[in-house]
């Protein structure tokens, strides 16, 4: 499970939205509030806590959730999951350009940040 899911945001959540949904269920699932005074404290317990806090350390700071979203990505092209982007042609960076004998553009290569 992503740390997106488990957080239940989308990829492109806003940081207020990812600190809403962090706030929510770490309320919701916090030992203190799960613990049952009849069952002896277990770890698998604070299992979905802890997922919660990891997922909420890395996504809200931008640094790590930039070098999580790599990492995400070369796990989908490692597992030769298919990716597909609908993106504007405006969004992206003209890379390359490549010409013909004639030095008629042929094609141009661009790349999306």
């Amino acid at each position: 499970m992503s740390f997106y899911e488990t957080l239940g945001v989308d990829k492109n959540a806003s940081l207020e939205a990812i600190k809403q949904s962090y706030h929510k269920l770490a309320l919701q699932h916090h030992p203190d509030r799960t613990f049952n005074a009849n069952e002896s404290k277990d770890d698998n317990k604070n299992e979905p806590f802890l997922q919660i806090q990891e997922a909420y350390e890395i996504l809200s700071d931008a640094h790590k959730k930039k070098q999580y979203d790599v990492q995400i990505k070369q796990q989908q092209i490692a597992n030769n999951s298919s990716i597909s982007y609908h993106v504007k042609l405006t969004e992206c960076e003209l890379i390359d350009t490549e010409k013909d004998d004639s030095a008629k553009v042929v094609s141009n290569v661009y790349e999306y940040p």
